[in-house]
């Protein structure tokens, strides 16, 4: 029977899991805190649904909804807000533009303007990008 434990990893400081065999404790893991083989099947599976394993304020761990740091909120806004300006990509083609009103035209070069100014937005990256029809007003 394996004895499952929790706890940092002596190597590299990380937090993380160790199993090893009945009577022994971990040797990877500094102060490492023992888990029934149910509650780490169940923390592992939570990984698989989006989750976070996190300390609690006893050192147990526990799983929680991943909260984004800024670097990975930034490349997911700059991740969506190139896909906004790929897909606007075939509204400045020339076949498309020449059809445009004057109007149309500085409408959507303000929009592609807005795209590419959000990195250098003030509340970036909480800022939210908007849809075409979104910022110019025609959908809600």
């Amino acid at each position: 029977m394996a004895k499952y434990f929790y706890g940092r990893h002596k190597a590299d400081n990380s937090f993380g899991f160790d199993v090893v065999a009945d009577g022994q404790t971990s040797k990877l893991l500094e102060n490492p805190t023992e888990l029934t083989q149910a509650y780490y099947e169940e923390l592992l599976y939570k990984q698989t649904q989006n989750l976070e394993i996190k300390t609690d304020e006893n050192g147990y761990p526990t799983a929680v909804p991943h909260e984004a740091d800024d670097a990975e909120k930034s490349a997911e806004l700059r991740q969506l807000r190139n896909q906004y300006l790929e897909k606007s990509d075939i509204e400045v083609l020339s076949d498309n533009w020449l059809k445009k009103t004057e109007d149309e035209r500085l409408q959507w070069t303000e929009y592609r303007q807005y795209l590419r100014d959000i990195p250098q937005s003030e509340d970036f990256p909480e800022t939210e990008v908007k849809t075409f029809g979104v910022w110019s007003g025609k959908e809600a």
